[in-house]
């Protein structure tokens, strides 16, 4: 970036009152318009005209409603395995079988934090993207148990999650990372302090934490993978978490 084009760094003050546009403050200038200027439709009405402590709440109830009338039906998986997005939100992945909340562009509404109605062992691959952070620690472990149950031998594991280690070490180091990605803030611990608090984040993750986990549940072949690399080809990764996410990789091992 050219130094001329750098934005001013806002007072204290001033920040706050930018920060309190936005449910979800974006990498990049707070000054950019506002998240309900990114939706049309309905979707549009409703961040402008819903406080958004009440929108998920509602989605929840109305997901759990659709659940109860569901909950007998069982996803069938073809001969080669289902592909299952979990938390998909507005990213539907074609040929995958996208799961979130209502409001959200699912195939299939469903809680997460409930048992998907899929048969164990019959899942080629999973996917999720920035969702694991939002769980509790022991949710989240309980969560990868799920996915190692439902893929089958030799099934895939992908996840992405804010590389919480690569923003921590610009902290430390002052190596201008933060600064680009979250210009005009008043420090570098209010990045970390947008990072960790402002999406509803509840656990951190590094590549250190990961292989502890998914090895002792079972996973072989847990590896670090850099945006668009996979062996899911092609990658099911969303363009704009390019940048400061951690993919991680593990392979559910053919041998019991």
């Amino acid at each position: 970036m050219d130094p001329s084009e750098q934005p001013v760094v806002r007072s204290v003050a001033d920040y706050l009152v930018a920060l309190e546009r936005w449910r979800f403050p974006p990498e990049g200038d707070l000054a950019a318009p506002s998240e309900s200027q990114w939706y049309s439709g309905w979707r549009r009405i409703v961040l402008k005209v819903v406080p958004s402590r009440f929108i998920e709440p509602a989605r929840v109830c109305m997901t759990r409603v659709l659940m109860a009338t569901r909950s007998q039906r069982q996803l069938q998986a073809p001969v080669d395995g289902l592909a299952l997005h979990l938390a998909c939100g507005e990213h539907h992945v074609d040929g995958w079988v996208n799961v979130d909340l209502v409001g959200s562009r699912a195939d299939i509404v469903w809680d997460l934090r409930k048992r998907l109605p899929v048969k164990q062992g019959t899942v080629r691959a999973i996917f999720h993207e920035h969702f694991l952070e939002h769980l509790p620690l022991t949710d989240a472990v309980q969560m990868l148990r799920d996915c190692h149950g439902l893929l089958m031998p030799g099934g895939v594991l992908r996840i992405g999650v804010p590389d919480f280690q690569r923003h921590f070490r610009s902290y430390i180091e002052s190596d201008g990372f933060l600064e680009q990605i979250r210009p005009g803030r008043p420090s570098s611990l209010l990045v970390l302090n947008e990072l960790i608090y402002s999406y509803g984040h509840t656990s951190l993750w590094d590549s250190d934490t990961f292989r502890a986990i998914l090895e002792e549940i079972g996973f072989a072949e847990v590896q670090v993978k850099e945006f668009g690399q996979s062996v899911l080809v092609p990658a099911p990764d969303l363009i704009d978490r390019q940048f400061g996410t951690l993919y991680i990789e593990a392979i559910k091992s053919a041998v019991a």
